[in-house]
């Protein structure tokens, strides 16, 4: 975990999703623009550079039941990948898989005996896509189920070091 250097109001991870990276970034936000006393909390964070590196960043922050939303959208891709895997038909097929998240977008696909799911996120000029294998998605479901505990964990260390310094 490292604590970023400019001000010490987050806690970094890297997530190591395959393919897709990420980090988990536990923050504390002294005041919110309600007036109200600030709050500890946790998010994830997906970010995709673009080619050759021209492109503004593609990216999305996802709190804890945005994750959960997730979870159960990559678990529906997993499935219909499983599914295709044991399927014959001609051509190639293409599927959108409903997150319940406006980011990312997620879209299993077919082609020549080869199944993929191609998981996109927007710079809000440009969509930017990678491709998982059925593997990597498994991976990813298994390292996203542990992310709350994971979370919260961060949250209490970054809760430890900011509390003394404002006292």
């Amino acid at each position: 975990m490292v604590l970023k250097e400019r001000c010490m109001d987050e806690l970094k991870e890297n997530l190591n999703l395959p393919v897709v990276g990420g980090e988990i970034v536990a923050y504390y936000r002294s005041q919110l623009r309600d007036g109200k006393l600030g709050i500890f909390n946790w998010e994830i964070r997906l970010m995709f550079i673009g080619p050759d590196f021209r492109y503004k960043t593609a990216s999305t922050s996802l709190g804890e039941g945005e994750v959960q939303k997730l979870i159960q959208a990559l678990e529906k891709v997993y499935q219909t990948m499983d599914a295709l895997k044991n399927a014959s038909f001609p051509g190639s097929f293409s599927k959108g898989i409903d997150s319940s998240l406006p980011w990312p977008e997620i879209e299993v696909r077919a082609e020549n005996g080869r199944i993929w799911a191609d998981f996109w996120l927007s710079s809000g000029t440009y969509k930017f896509s990678r491709g998982l294998s059925a593997s990597q998605i498994e991976a990813c479901i298994t390292i996203l189920k542990g992310v709350g505990d994971k979370g919260e964990k961060m949250v209490s260390i970054l809760r430890s070091l900011i509390s003394p310094i404002e006292k």
